[in-house]
């Protein structure tokens, strides 16, 4: 069952921050797998929404193909799957797309559609968008953690001073395409951030107080102020990234004279030294 544990590894770090699980589940996918279908049974009964039927052995092969390798099964892999009589033949299917090439390539572009949707219209960010899913596609076949994976993301040097470091036009794998597609920029940064990994959209408060939550401005640029070390600098017709100044952890609220200092959007400051000092 490793596989399991990097494909429900969002959902374990979710429950785990709401209290919902305990070690034993963290480690084990199958109890994992009970607990979140317990609360998902609890919410359709509480909405009274009858679950859709269990899906029979050929539209389980076909879905589950689909979400993990990104095609449809052949021939030859759909007799043998309904020749099997083994009441673990389902999850030994998924076993095997999870140990499939396939499911790595397939997801690598699919984490890359999240994470940097502007590569559609920015042929700068198109032209990184190769290493972006090799770096993806190397902590899914890896089995890497998905807490793990965002720290690397979000903590990856952008410029160390070299003319062209952080554009990763030689350097292989590398998520440095996530800064370029954000233009290197804190706003965009955080806005995108919190959109993938909090699920929240907080940009409406880049300018005032957000209209249909509860988001503040100062909340919008204490999480901005996480990143006011990136910047950028103009490179003929390119956007580069400026020298990176890890030490800058405040910002000054565009249009205004507020310096904002780093902070979660639930007004905690951060520990910088218990961070600095907690292991990659």
């Amino acid at each position: 069952m490793r596989h399991l544990q990097l494909c429900m590894s969002a959902a374990s770090v979710l429950l785990a921050g709401a209290g919902l699980v305990d070690a034993q589940q963290k480690s084990d996918p199958a109890a994992l797998a009970r607990k979140i279908d317990q609360h998902l049974a609890k919410r359709q009964a509480e909405a009274k929404v009858a679950p859709a039927p269990k899906a029979e052995d050929a539209e389980f092969l076909r879905r589950v193909t689909l979400d993990l390798a990104g095609r449809i099964p052949t021939v030859a892999e759909t007799r043998a799957f309904l020749a099997d009589t083994k009441p673990d033949r389902r999850r030994r299917l998924i076993e095997r797309l999870l140990a499939s090439p396939r499911y790595g390539t397939h997801f690598a572009a699919v984490y890359r559609t999240l994470l940097i949707p502007e590569a559609g219209n920015n042929f700068f960010v198109r032209f990184q968008q190769g290493s972006f899913e090799d770096w993806l596609r190397l902590q899914l076949t890896g089995n890497v953690g998905f807490d793990r994976m965002t720290r690397e993301l979000l903590t990856t040097p952008v410029n160390d001073g070299g003319p062209f470091a952080g554009l990763n036009f030689n350097d292989g794998p590398s998520p440095a395409a996530f800064y370029a597609a954000k233009e290197f920029k804190p706003e965009s940064l955080a806005a995108g951030a919190a959109r993938v990994f909090l699920g929240i959209r907080v940009e409406c408060a880049q300018c005032h107080h957000h209209p249909f939550a509860d988001w503040k401005k100062e909340q919008f640029w204490g999480l901005a102020a996480f990143f006011a070390g990136i910047g950028s600098q103009q490179a003929g017709d390119v956007l580069i990234p400026a020298p990176e100044q890890p030490q800058k952890r405040e910002l000054t609220i565009p249009g205004t004279d507020t310096l904002i200092k780093a902070r979660f959007l639930d007004g905690k400051e951060p520990d910088w030294k218990k961070m600095a000092d907690r292991p990659t």
